[in-house]
């Protein structure tokens, strides 16, 4: 009984000692009226949220603001803009990142202000789109865009000339060597071999 009331006694005061010395976490305040952000350091920050979702393309940086911790060190809260190269609509993701420009968290959604078939995952799950309604969508997030950003336009055609220009380039060496592409089917296989 008495080693059972010593151990009790003994939890509670660690506890309590625990409690009474709790570390005080760090708090950060806005800095960006005094400090600016280094390009490196925007550019570090967009190729590590790349680097964790390869099938984006940096269309805009919303804000990026540095955070001065009290205990002296930084961060950086941004929003950027994307476009998903492999869905081809519009992210947006909230980012944060250390000093370093490694990244804390990164958060996307699609922009909130769009309307029709790009709605929050549960509101749209099992009805049907259709073509028309969608390309209304994409134009209008294009249109949008092309009008805040003047330069968007050339950077996305750019950008799908050269994936024309490597398609291009895979269909013409597959093309001199003879062989089949990837996603050959039996019927063309066959076909090409009766060409032979």
């Amino acid at each position: 009984m008495k080693q059972t009331t010593l151990i009790i006694f003994v939890m509670l005061a660690i506890f309590g000692f625990l409690i009474w010395n709790r570390v005080s976490s760090e708090t950060f305040v806005d800095v960006s009226a005094v400090k600016s952000v280094a390009p490196a350091t925007i550019q570090t920050i967009v190729n590590a949220v790349q680097a964790r979702i390869p099938d984006l393309y940096p269309l805009q940086t919303v804000y990026i603001n540095p955070m001065e911790g009290s205990q002296g060190s930084m961060k950086y809260n941004a929003r950027i803009l994307f476009l998903n190269t492999r869905g081809y609509f519009g992210v947006q993701y909230d980012v944060q990142a250390d000093a370093d420009g490694n990244l804390i968290s990164v958060t996307g959604q699609v922009q909130p202000e769009v309307n029709g078939p790009f709605q929050a995952f549960g509101e749209m799950t099992d009805k049907y789109q259709d073509f028309e309604s969608i390309e209304a969508v994409l134009d209008q997030q294009f249109a949008d865009l092309k009008s805040k950003s003047p330069d968007v336009a050339q950077k996305l055609d750019t950008w799908l000339d050269i994936q024309r220009a490597q398609q291009r380039g895979r269909a013409v060496s597959d093309a001199q060597s003879n062989s089949m592409p990837a996603g050959a089917t039996d019927a063309s296989i066959e076909r090409a071999m009766i060409s032979q």
